[in-house]
């Protein structure tokens, strides 16, 4: 379980918090979408919860321990991260994916990391550019070589920030398939940060509505109301039923 507890930061001392006392739990095997407009502070709470910014008030525990306590290795092997911006080495895909594998290794792979890593990149059809130079690639597919550097670790926490923003309708279907599939198979739980709203609908289980570094609320996906989701974006917005999916759509004359 993830327990995020009073969850404080400022970019800057005395200035307006970007994160103002958040709280929230999330159980093991669950897909979480955040969800909130440009500059709520959904990727202050990523940053904060990958430890690419240190916390500075506030705790996030994994399993009863603190993420502040926790070395650097141990929080690499925990977390399986996908940022929003891609950089690589320049590097064929299969020796970027098996980079992943880092925390696990230290002068070589095993024969067991190179079998995790094959399966992977089988898992998401990135075999016939195993071999390519991953800088030469589309944006989506360097999209899916930075997820399987993510889910070759393992991980019990995986965080992608905008993971459909570059790619294809069909691979950003795929994607969400695969996000559902890893945390039912490998009882990940997973954070997304989204924009689109319909997509979230189709892969989420649990919702953070963040607005102005503050926590809006907090749902189970059956519970989202049309007039929270109106107040979070500043517009009107329908939500649908079309026999148990829920689809989102606007009320607005443009």
């Amino acid at each position: 379980m993830i327990k995020i507890t009073n969850l404080s930061y400022s970019y800057k001392k005395g200035s307006k918090k970007a994160l103002n006392n958040i709280s929230f739990n999330l159980n093991d095997g669950e897909i979480c979408v955040v969800l909130g407009p440009n500059g709520a502070g959904k990727s202050t709470l990523i940053s904060l919860l990958t430890s690419s910014r240190k916390i500075q008030d506030g705790n996030i525990e994994i399993d009863g321990k603190s993420l502040m306590d926790m070395n650097f290795s141990t929080r690499n092997k925990l977390i399986g991260y996908v940022p929003q911006a891609l950089e690589f080495g320049d590097l064929p895909v299969y020796e970027t994916v098996l980079l992943g594998r880092l925390p696990y290794f230290y002068f070589s792979p095993c024969k067991g990391d190179k079998e995790t890593t094959a399966n992977i990149i089988e898992r998401l059809s990135l075999t016939p550019f195993i071999d390519r130079n991953v800088n030469e690639l589309s944006g989506g597919e360097k999209q899916l070589v930075a997820i399987a550097m993510a889910l070759v670790k393992k991980p019990k926490i995986l965080v992608l920030d905008e993971p459909t923003s570059n790619l294809d309708l069909a691979n950003q279907i795929a994607l969400l398939k695969l996000v559902k599939k890893a945390a039912k198979e490998e009882n990940a739980t997973v954070l997304l940060s989204m924009h689109d709203l319909n997509q979230a609908l189709l892969v989420g289980e649990h919702f953070l509505l963040v607005k102005n570094g503050e926590l809006l609320g907090d749902y189970h996906k059956n519970d989202l109301k049309e007039e929270v989701l109106s107040e979070l974006y500043g517009v009107t917005i329908q939500i649908n039923d079309h026999e148990g999916q829920l689809s989102a759509s606007l009320k607005e004359n443009i």
